[in-house]
């Protein structure tokens, strides 16, 4: 993909790439890649939205884990507020499997931004009627987890969005999202899928 200088009033010449790799043991990987001709605002990343149960119904049934005990805060129209990353530890927001396991989300309304511990991992996504389940890991340094409340279907999708921090290029206590002449944007994550007791690899992907 070619964006021109000026393109939606972002500097330089950038030339993207999105690379997509089915492999062996159910590993579905995304590689983003860009390079520019002026320091400019790079931040790719993958928008499906994930229905284990093969979008018969909606997400209630799924349960969901996160390497992460602390989000980006925000107003009311999802701005980010002033101030670092608040801890979520004990609250509605708290997915840690130290703390409490892999949460039912039956009636929980996500759409946060969360602050990856560590690459080790992201995500873990499970729905116990089929035993399907699917982990996420990636070099981003946070992940959007979005409940599809307010799309024409609603909750018929969990979305699980690695990348850069919201508000980064306004932000210099945030991890940066700048990329300069002569680096190149790299971005890999990757979703492994399993079933339960088995290596079976089973999943659905609900369109936007």
């Amino acid at each position: 993909m070619e964006s021109p200088d000026g393109d939606q009033g972002y500097p330089g010449d950038v030339t993207a790439e999105a690379r997509y790799e089915l492999g062996p043991g159910g590993r579905l990987a995304f590689e983003f890649g860009a390079v520019t001709t002026a320091p400019t605002i790079v931040g790719l990343t993958n928008h499906a939205f994930w229905n284990l149960s093969g979008g018969s119904e909606p997400i209630d049934g799924h349960r969901l884990a996160l390497n992460a005990r602390r989000t980006v805060a925000f107003d009311d129209e999802l701005i980010p507020l002033p101030g670092p990353p608040r801890d979520v530890t004990g609250t509605a927001l708290d997915y840690t499997l130290n703390h409490t396991g892999p949460r039912l989300l039956a009636g929980a309304r996500l759409d946060n931004f969360f602050v990856l511990d560590d690459p080790a991992w992201a995500a873990e996504l499970s729905h116990e009627a089929s035993g399907r389940i699917m982990r996420v890991t990636t070099d981003q340094p946070g992940l959007g987890v979005y409940s599809a409340d307010h799309y024409h279907r609603p909750r018929a999708g969990l979305c699980l969005e690695a990348g850069a921090w919201p508000d980064a290029p306004n932000r210099p206590d945030f991890p940066s999202a700048r990329l300069d002449p002569g680096q190149s944007y790299l971005h890999r994550t990757v979703h492994e899928f399993r079933t339960a007791g088995s290596r079976q690899s089973t999943m659905a992907v609900v369109g936007r």
